[in-house]
């Protein structure tokens, strides 16, 4: 699956060689990219029951700065 982020008015495109869904810290300043957990589970679950929303797709970046970049 071909992955996309946007930052500063660029797009970037990246392999995700798993498969797996993951949510991404993104360096703002070296552009290295970390692979997180998804902990979004509940919350459409939630949505779903409560609110009765089908949710087809969901995406979150974390930006900041590395531990080499601070």
């Amino acid at each position: 699956m071909l992955l996309k982020f946007h930052f500063d008015g660029k797009s970037f495109y990246f392999l995700n060689v798993d498969g797996h869904h993951h949510h991404y810290f993104v360096c703002t300043n070296c552009l290295s990219m970390f692979a997180i957990d998804c902990n979004m589970n509940s919350t459409i679950k939630e949505l779903k029951n409560e609110h009765d929303f089908l949710v087809t797709n969901h995406e979150m970046t974390i930006y900041g700065l590395c531990k080499d970049c601070r």
